[in-house]
């Protein structure tokens, strides 16, 4: 117990060393910039992508979407040595792949009844708790609910 004080503290002191060595973004106020949110745009659609197509492979994750994101976006970015400094294409390139992900894992599991990761394994235990059986009949057999549920997370991502 008092150990956990103690290695908080020590996290905080290395967070704020880290913090020190960290790459600039954006102007003095803190805000990205116009050039910046165009150097952007193409990995955050490419990280996108790939978070979606590794999230569609079950056993897959985040951090694997990331990687591969942040590499493909390495090879094809104009400035490569900027990466492992705080590249701004780097970041977007892996956040967006991670966020990507999240979604792309209910496809396994609403088609098939495999989850991709530990949240969605959730899910799935709330899906047949109220008596909903992932799987090929999903569909055929609850489609209303099934609809129902698509259509509240379409909302929840737009708003």
């Amino acid at each position: 117990m008092f150990a956990l004080v103690e290695i908080i503290g020590k996290a905080e002191l290395k967070r704020n060393e880290l913090n020190l060595h960290a790459g600039k973004i954006g102007n003095d106020d803190g805000k990205i910039t116009k050039d910046e949110y165009k150097r952007m745009f193409r990995p955050v659609l490419m990280g996108s992508i790939i978070g979606s197509c590794v999230g569609i492979v079950p056993g897959t994750g985040a951090s694997e979407a990331s990687w591969f994101s942040y590499n493909t976006a390495k090879n094809l970015s104009k400035h490569p040595e900027e990466f492992g400094h705080g590249s701004v294409e780097g970041v977007a390139a892996a956040e967006s792949a991670n966020n990507a992900v999240c979604g792309a894992t209910l496809i396994p599991l609403l088609t098939l009844g495999i989850p991709g990761d530990g949240c969605v394994a959730i899910m799935l235990s709330a899906l047949m708790i109220n008596g909903l059986n992932p799987g090929l009949s999903l569909f055929t057999t609850d489609g209303a609910i099934m609809y129902a549920i698509m259509l509240g997370l379409i909302l929840v991502n737009i708003f």
